[in-house]
């Protein structure tokens, strides 16, 4: 909002700015910029999205020490203004962990002492730098400005050994975004860069800031904005009302060096903002709403307190803290600060007409030297005369009359108004008439009153009672608080309150007995209740006798002989009933079953597959039962192998052919071989194969762009070995600027191919050129990347003078960019030495003082102030009053200058004329008279109010009743009641209970009130317990070759038999996989041995001897071929690997364990070996078929060591085809034998 023209305001006065004196630059910390001092390097973040554009950050940092509470506030709140000034996210929580260590009691830790510390910093700039004032934006009528929430909150806090410790969280929530931001920073910088301030005094900080905020061009008056009165709007969007400035000013004034601080508040006719500045260390009102074009024409530029209580109402109570806390000045800035020095010629003043109805009557007083100013306030506003209006509001029931007043002063007419404020009032006249209430007989009553028929429903009050005895009734009266009605209840007759004197308790034989006496009238009375308890028997656990619970007598009982009341059996245990020849209680008694007489009838004999069987049969009830012989197991078969690979049992005649089953003896891995065997599931015959082990590789992914080589089957891991390289073109990349080049390269374990970089084509490098942008492109062919300039700090390449500019050269820090900058440096300046004084000053004159450059030798002056005036005592010239201020009037004697000095006016001397003291409910009065002017003041004494006693109480409460407490003021004796609630039954009893067995019911007792003898409540019936604690008597495990019982079932509180048990079958034998003991071999029988799991008992199976390999089956031995033609004896060669060039026949094999000899080389053994040269026959050899060398035409050598060879198993057509050249070579002994078998054969 605006402050308006005034038209009582004098002629705006003209401030020559040339001649004020120079004064010293602000002394304030403020730091263009620092280093955070938060540590983000070690941040720990979480997100939570609070909505689609909304995510708060969790920031929680390392823990900061500190030795003293002060330091801590003062560098916790540094780091809240650090996390607010860096800005890593819009919405935040940053959480700080500290100690601190000292001894003082902190215990009661204020974060208010951080946020507080953060205002003060803000506020005057201690500590604080510009960037970090701007995003706080903190105004004291507007609070942070670019926050919307700013807090801190200290949580975990408490006692350590060594002091304390907490966490401190600092919560932060930004109001405008950071384009927002940025328009509003970009604007105060470019502003302040425009005003040209930096090194310049307050004054011309303050004149600058105001003037560019009251320029027109720079910020439009809007009263759009009335709504929105912000600093930062008033930046970005160049328009504002007078809040909105005056915030822009607060920001402003501090970013180039000064303490401001707003203000907003009534004037005679409206709301206005302005501004406290502080220059040189003293306090000034400046208003930059007003400060339109050259502030020197204006009045609201550094104004004083008696500038602001012409133009401000209630200035005393509203301002009063401008004058406690920052001592502002009484007079503007000129009236000490300009050439006059405080000296000055006032023009005489001219008044107001006369003081108005709010502004004030005031004389302007102007210097004649060097216009300054100062208001001199001379009587207060007259105040309205107000005078009767208009009624607005007519008195009805509730609402009173409002009548409308308005200005005498007043004229629609703007050239006869002379009320210089709001002209109207509104007040009450007349109060609300009230109800005119008729009881309407329902319990409402209705306004009689035209126009109102409102109908309310009583609400009673109690206002007296008369108390009723044991025997006799009462009443109570009540009046309705809101029309007055009465009305009285009847209270009935208390009956008589009986209390227990005395109890006897029920007995087993005796009912209870209760002796009673009324605390009202004290009648006596006995009762009985309920009947004797009865004995409470409880049965010992072997049922042979009872005891009772309540009175412990005992009784034993005297059991007869007993009768079955349920036959036992073989398998069913049975139960007997006995009674007791005295009381005829009873007990029953399980009789365990009679368990089978089994007697064998036969035994079938054992068989190959099964053991001897013995068949049992009970001589009781016939039940039969089987068992194995454990002497006579079973036989076994009795296996011979056939010719034609079946075998056949000698006993029972089963033949079979061989099924195998495989087992794994051991898993083949990546560094052993296996071992399968294959077992024969009929005859046990075995045979074993070697499965090869070794490593499996293959590729496996472990990341986007990561891979490992994978052993499929140990899991075993290793890094790729990317040691095969391509040499195709098309799997080859050159290198370019920033990267090597590329080549497909393959994994020699698992086969991955992948690129790979060729450490023998490195990256080129950019080959930059300037764009004259500040930017510099690649010119190879392919990049054109381009960067922005990073320059480094800079060379001085010229250095300045005091008044001509050096050169600072700047280079690029880009890899192989040559760019380079050159910025012009600041003239030095002069050096000025202390200075000599040319012409002395007076006090009608100022001096001057020469100053000349050490540097250079150039010089400048400086005017000195005029001395002061050496004033006499000074005369009275116009004496004080009682309200009015007096004058007194001194002269320099020097020059005869005169100044002037107020004389306080002396105030009144009231003496008391009447006094009337105050009463409980009616107000008291004071009435003085001043002894010096007569003025008379009436001041009012407040009634005092009733002073009630702690009360009495005159009707006391009972169970059902309500009670009255009387008060009495201890003043003036009235009194008055307040109900007493009905107590209620606090004291309750349970009678007649008994508790529950297992067979008969319980009662849970009734409720009786101690107090007044009334049976509250009945109690219930407690079902019989039945029988719930169980125990189990009697019982047997069964074994695997024992019956078992799974015992009686009794109640373990009475002691009765619940359930009879059953006899369990034996479990029999678990037997387990067996074991082998002793394995088949070709020779000799193997053992199998099962163990029971249950009990450990052993049984031992036969197994058959293992049967050798049927003819005609194959084996493979050392690169030879061979077919078993006698079982378990002899082999026949019936192949060979057919690029040998020599082979050997051995006497012997051995296969799987059996030995054979090898007898015979079978037709065209060795056909098609045409490498072969040299062959050797072994001793065991008997036949060689024909064509067992079948066109072997490299043989040359044949040994032969055998000495069974007949005509019938060998001739020269074994060797048909071999080299004409062969020779063989025999034994000598059978050389004459062998030559007539190989007729014609070379034979040695």
């Amino acid at each position: 909002m605006r402050m308006r023209k005034k038209r009582w305001l004098i002629p705006l006065l003209v401030l020559f700015i040339g001649i004020i004196l120079p004064t010293k630059a602000h002394a304030m910390k403020l730091k263009d910029t620092d280093e955070s001092i938060v540590k983000w390097d070690t941040v720990q973040t979480k997100t939570t999205a609070l909505s689609d554009t909304d995510t708060l950050y969790d920031y929680t940092f390392e823990k900061e020490s500190y030795n003293s509470y002060q330091e801590a506030v003062k560098d916790i709140a540094k780091y809240a203004i650090d996390l607010v000034a860096d800005r890593k996210s819009e919405h935040f929580q940053g959480y700080i962990p500290f100690e601190i260590k000292t001894t003082e009691d902190i215990s009661t830790l204020k974060t208010s002492d951080v946020e507080n510390q953060v205002k003060q910093w803000m506020m005057f700039g201690d500590n604080v730098t510009k960037a970090e004032i701007l995003s706080f934006s903190y105004s004291r009528s507007g609070g942070y400005e670019n926050l919307r929430s700013f807090y801190t909150y200290v949580t975990k806090f408490s006692k350590t050994d060594t002091g304390y410790e907490g966490i401190i969280r600092v919560s932060v929530n930004y109001r405008f975004d950071k384009d927002f931001f940025q328009k509003y920073e970009t604007g105060v910088q470019n502003a302040v860069k425009d005003m040209d301030v930096a090194g310049k005094s307050d004054y011309d900080k303050a004149y600058a800031v105001c003037k560019w905020i009251g320029n027109r061009k720079n910020i439009k008056y809007n009263l759009d904005y009335a709504k929105n009165q912000s600093g930062m709007y008033a930046m970005v969007e160049r328009q504002a009302v007078c809040a909105g400035m005056t915030k822009l000013c607060n920001y402003m004034g501090r970013y180039v060096g000064l303490d401001v601080i707003d203000e907003e508040g009534a004037t005679a006719t409206d709301r206005h903002a302005w501004n406290l500045m502080k220059i040189d260390g003293e306090w000034y009102y400046s208003d930059p709403t007003n400060c339109k074009s050259d502030i020197s024409t204006y009045e609201s530029f550094l104004q004083g307190y008696d500038w602001l209580r012409i133009t401000t109402t209630a200035i005393d109570e509203a301002y009063k803290d401008d004058r406690d806390t920052y001592k502002t000045q009484d007079l503007s800035y000129l009236n000490n600060h300009s050439s006059c020095n405080g000296n000055h010629v006032w023009n005489k003043g001219t008044p107001k007409g006369s003081a108005g109805c709010v502004v004030p009557l005031y004389f302007t007083h102007e210097c004649k030297v060097c216009h300054a100013v100062w208001w001199e306030y001379l009587a207060d506003p007259i105040g309205h005369d107000y005078v009767k209006y208009k009624v607005t509001q007519e008195a009805t029931c509730t609402k009173p009359e409002i009548t409308k007043f308005v200005c005498s002063r007043f004229n629609d007419n703007a050239s006869l108004d002379t009320c210089d404020g709001y002209p109207y009032m509104e007040k009450e006249t007349a109060p609300a008439l009230g109800h005119d209430w008729k009881d309407n007989g329902d319990g409402t009553a209705t306004c009689q009153r035209d126009g109102c028929g409102e109908t309310h429903t009583h609400i009673w009050k109690k206002t007296g009672t008369v108390a009723a005895t044991c025997t006799d009734t009462g009443k109570t009266e009540y009046t309705c608080t809101v029309c007055g009605q009465t009305k009285t209840t009847t209270i009935k007759a208390l009956g008589h309150k009986y209390e227990t004197v005395s109890t006897d308790d029920a007995t087993c034989t005796t009912p209870k007995t209760v002796h009673k006496e009324c605390t009202r009238c004290h009648d006596k009375k006995d009762e009985t209740s309920g009947e004797a308890l009865g004995h409470n028997w409880r049965t010992s656990s072997d049922k042979n006798s009872k005891t009772c619970i309540r009175c412990k007598t005992t009784h034993i009982h005297t059991w007869d002989e007993g009768k079955y009341s349920v036959e036992p059996t073989c398998k069913d245990a049975g139960k007997k009933l006995f009674t007791c020849t005295d009381c005829g209680d009873t007990k029953t008694v399980a009789v365990k079953s009679l368990g089978h007489d089994y007697q064998l009838v036969r035994t079938d004999p054992a068989t190959c597959t099964t053991p001897a069987i013995n068949h049992y049969a009970c001589s009781r009830c016939g039940d039969t039962v089987d068992q194995e012989d454990k002497d006579h197991p079973a036989l076994g078969h009795d296996w011979k192998k056939n010719d034609d690979g079946t075998v056949t049992c000698q006993r029972c005649g089963q033949t079979h052919e061989h099924k195998w089953n495989t087992e794994v003896i051991s898993e083949a891995s990546c560094t052993t071989d296996g071992v399968t065997r294959h077992t024969c599931s009929i005859c046990g015959d075995t045979y074993d194969d070697v499965v090869k082990g070794g490593h499996k590789w293959t590729y496996k992914k472990t990341g986007t762009n990561t891979s490992v080589c994978l052993c499929t089957v140990c899991g075993k891991t290793k890094e790729h070995d990317f040691s095969i390289f391509s040499d195709k073109e098309s799997e080859k990349k050159d290198p370019t600027c920033t990267k090597a080049g590329m080549v497909v390269a393959t994994c020699a374990d698992c086969g991955r191919r992948r690129w790979v970089y060729d450490e023998n084509r490195p990256a080129l490098g950019h080959d930059w050129k300037d764009n004259g942008d500040g930017t510099a492109t690649c010119q190879r062919e392919g990049c054109g990347k381009s960067h922005t300039h990073t320059l480094d700090e800079g060379e001085v390449t010229k250095k300045p003078s005091c008044e001509e500019k050096g050169v600072k050269t700047y280079r690029c820090t880009e890899t192989n960019c040559n760019y380079t900058k050159t910025e012009d440096i600041a003239a030095t300046g002069h050096t000025w030495d202390d200075g000599k004084i040319t012409t002395k000053a007076s006090c009608d004159h100022t001096g001057v003082k020469t100053y000349t450059c050490k540097a250079c030798g150039d010089t400048r002056t400086e005017t000195i102030a005029m001395l002061e005036h050496t004033w006499d005592d000074g005369q009275v010239t116009t004496k004080p009053s009682c309200t009015e201020k007096g004058i007194r009037t001194y002269t320099c004697k020097v020059c005869k200058a005169t100044k002037t000095e107020d004389i306080e006016a002396t105030g009144h001397d009231y003496k008391v004329k009447d006094h009337k003291d105050a009463t409980c409910t009616e107000d008291g009065y004071t009435t003085s008279v001043c002894k010096n002017c007569g003025d008379e003041k009436k001041e009012t004494i407040k009634a005092t109010g009733h002073d009630w006693n702690k009360g009495e109480v005159t009707t006391k409460a009972t169970c059902t009743e309500a009670g009255v407490m009387t008060y009495t003021c201890n003043v003036c004796k009235e009194t008055k009641t307040e109900e007493i609630e009905a107590t209620g039954h606090q004291h309750t009893e349970i009678r007649d209970k008994k508790d529950a067995t297992c067979t008969e019911t319980g009662y849970t007792g009734d409720t009786y009130c101690k107090d007044c003898d009334t049976k509250l409540s009945d109690g219930k019936e407690i079902p019989a317990t039945g029988h719930q604690n169980k125990e189990i008597r009697d019982k047997k495990a069964a074994t695997c070759t024992k019956a078992g019982y799974t015992g009686d079932t009794y109640c373990k509180d009475c002691g009765e038999l619940l359930k009879t048990g059953k006899e369990t079958d034996a479990l029999g034998h678990t037997w387990g996989k067996g074991k082998v003991t002793r394995k088949s071999t070709y020779t000799a029988a193997g053992q199998i041995t099962y163990t029971c799991s249950r009990c450990g008992g052993k049984r031992v199976i036969t197994t058959k001897k293992l049967f050798y390999p049927k003819a005609g089956t194959k084996y493979t031995v050392a690169g030879c071929q061979y077919k078993v033609i006698k079982a378990g004896a002899e082999v026949s060669l019936v192949g060979t690997n057919k690029n040998a060039k020599s082979v050997t026949i051995p006497a012997v094999i051995k296969v799987k364990g059996v030995t054979y000899k090898v007898t015979s080389i079978g037709a065209k053994a060795f056909n098609g070996s045409k490498k072969l040269t040299k062959v050797t026959i072994g001793a065991n050899i008997k036949k060689i078929s024909n064509n067992a060398f079948f066109k072997c035409k490299s043989l040359k050598m044949v040994t032969i060591k055998s000495v069974l060879l007949t005509k019938k198993t060998a001739n020269k057509k074994a060797f048909k085809g071999v080299n004409k050249k062969m020779v063989i070579k025999v034994p000598k002994k059978m050389k004459k034998a062998y030559v007539k078998i190989f007729k014609g054969l070379k034979v040695k």
